[in-house]
């Protein structure tokens, strides 16, 4: 995982920002049976914002590459079903935007 933090002055009060989360997993095994393997992930977080000390407001993206592969899995047997294998997996949220705004009171 690697995140950065990049800042600027604007004018007077406002200055802005740049950042981001930048998140590699290689492929690996689904569980600790060593059978499934789960494909490698890439996933980046960023945003950009303005602020001035009580107002700022930021544009964002979540996924920014819509890395798809499954973030977690696993395999069991399904004992109920006369030794069935059975497997499930999650997958990530899709490719997000959108705006934050926060105000002090």
């Amino acid at each position: 995982m690697a995140t950065g933090l990049y800042t600027g002055k604007l004018t007077g009060e406002w200055g802005w920002y740049v950042d981001g989360a930048l998140t590699y997993v290689s492929d690996k095994f689904a569980d600790t049976s060593n059978v499934g393997i789960q494909s490698a992930s890439t996933r980046l977080d960023t945003s950009f914002g303005v602020n001035n000390g009580e107002f700022s407001a930021a544009i964002f993206v979540r996924n920014a590459f819509d890395d798809d592969a499954i973030t977690d899995a696993g395999l069991y047997v399904d004992f109920r079903a006369g030794f069935a294998p059975n497997a499930f997996g999650y997958l990530p949220d899709p490719r997000t935007f959108g705006l934050r705004a926060a105000m002090k009171v």
